[in-house]
């Protein structure tokens, strides 16, 4: 994970980020989805022991020759806990890359997330 300097190699950024006590996720289960409507799950998962009492997450989809597609969810997380907020339905018409942003957001959390899927 370090170099021979003790610097961060790029793998550096993706450990700590998996390691984090709060995280939100995507099931997409691929890095390609075809043109059409696709449905994909989205979970925030804390290692945290105590309960996160109010957190926003937002959540953005953006495909190619489309307008974004926003939606947002807030509420209470318990500890230790995978909670599944929703199931989206991310539409598609045109073969590119589209991109799917998530961030949550409260008083002790912070977690964000993006991911490039290849439309085609």
């Amino acid at each position: 994970m370090l170099d021979h300097r003790r610097k961060p190699k790029k793998a550096w950024d993706a450990l700590t980020a998996a390691n984090r006590p709060v995280i939100v996720v995507a099931d997409l289960h691929k890095d390609e989805m075809p043109i059409g409507t696709n449905k994909c799950a989205i979970h925030v998962v804390s290692d945290l022991r105590t309960r996160i009492d109010r957190a926003t997450l937002s959540m953005e989809w953006r495909s190619p020759g489309m307008d974004p597609q926003r939606w947002s969810f807030t509420g209470a997380f318990e500890p230790d806990s995978v909670t599944k907020i929703s199931e989206n339905f991310l539409v598609t018409k045109n073969p590119g890359i589209a991109s799917l942003a998530l961030e949550l957001r409260g008083p002790d959390v912070h977690a964000i997330n993006n991911y490039q899927i290849k439309v085609c």
